[in-house]
């Protein structure tokens, strides 16, 4: 046991060898700050990324839309329902279709949520409720009394439950409440 400690010290030494030799000439192994200053790289000049939030008052919450996203909106005075793509986002600005939209013209914005979970269980109850019924059907050769009906039609309410608990859109109106912004990061 000894013989390994010793080992492990010579190795230690060997390898830090250099580093003792540095320090007692009185060179530092540490760049200086001069030095780091001579290697640095020049810095880039990037236009300056911006991001559309959808912001409410008083909450820290909020919905952010990126370039290149999908987004689909109301405008003031028109009833039309648009859905494009978000192409460039300024200061006070967003590019859309081509045309420089300010955020002061927009009167509704409909977010649609991708939610895996309550999507899944909503499917697996929707095809138990289905299931059940047929195989109920098929077990008691179409002969149907009112308890057979229980199960299946809790399932089919539980997936229409979560239907209504979790929508798939959801519409903001604009308002001094709810407003857009853009953020830069």
């Amino acid at each position: 046991m000894k013989l390994v400690y010793f080992f492990a010290i010579i190795c230690f030494y060997f390898l830090n060898a250099n580093i003792y030799a540095q320090t007692e000439q009185g060179i530092s192994t540490r760049p200086k700050e001069n030095q780091l200053k001579d290697k640095e790289e020049p810095k880039l000049d990037l236009p300056e990324r911006r991001f559309l939030s959808l912001e409410k008052n008083g909450a820290v919450k909020r919905i952010r839309f990126y370039e290149t996203q999908n987004i689909r909106f109301n405008l003031k005075n028109d009833p039309t329902n648009y859905y494009t793509v978000i192409q460039k986002v300024n200061k006070d600005n967003i590019m859309l279709m081509d045309v420089n939209m300010p955020l002061s013209e927009f009167e509704r914005i409909t977010v649609e949520y991708e939610r895996f979970y309550p999507r899944l269980f909503e499917f697996a109850t929707f095809i138990g409720g289905v299931g059940y019924f047929s195989l109920d059907m098929i077990n008691n050769e179409f002969n149907m009394n009112s308890k057979s009906w229980q199960v299946p039609v809790s399932f089919l309410a539980t997936a229409i439950i979560i239907r209504l608990i979790y929508p798939k859109k959801r519409n903001y109106k604009l308002n001094n409440q709810r407003y857009l912004k853009t953020i830069g990061y």
